[in-house]
């Protein structure tokens, strides 16, 4: 199965299995160059950061924890970009992600925050955000 969201594909495995039954997914997100803010009530699916000569590409797939829709329209702290890949000045970065477009705040400090620029929010439950950008070093 291939869920597309925006231009990144997301792959479903098969469950690891153990005697035959299915073993609990493990997200590996936690020590990966990026942190979901759950105080903020995020949370990752999925976040990848790779850097390219100057730039650091970032995928991320996030979700949110709390049914409140209300904060999308305002910034809202997203989670914590390791220093590896922070930007040495910040970035701000227009990302269109389906019939959304997101403004989103990448720090030298690492914050990385969004909010939504044009667009309905999500709908489903939890929210999924997709994100993939490239922003300068």
């Amino acid at each position: 199965m291939i869920v597309q969201l925006s231009m990144l594909s997301v792959f479903a495995l098969p469950a690891p299995l153990q005697n035959g039954k299915e073993l609990p997914f493990r997200r590996q997100t936690d020590t990966l160059p990026f942190t979901a803010d759950s105080l903020s009530g995020w949370s990752s699916y999925y976040s990848y950061l790779n850097q390219v000569d100057d730039s650091v590409q970032l995928e991320l797939i996030l979700y949110r924890n709390n049914t409140d829709t209300s904060a999308w329209s305002s910034q809202t702290r997203v989670g914590l970009i390791s220093p590896t890949y922070s930007p040495s000045v910040p970035q701000v970065i227009d990302y269109k992600e389906g019939n959304r477009m997101w403004r989103i705040y990448i720090y030298i400090d690492g914050s990385c925050l969004f909010y939504l620029l044009t667009g309905p929010p999500p709908v489903e439950q939890p929210p999924v955000v997709a994100i993939q950008v490239r922003y300068k070093k």
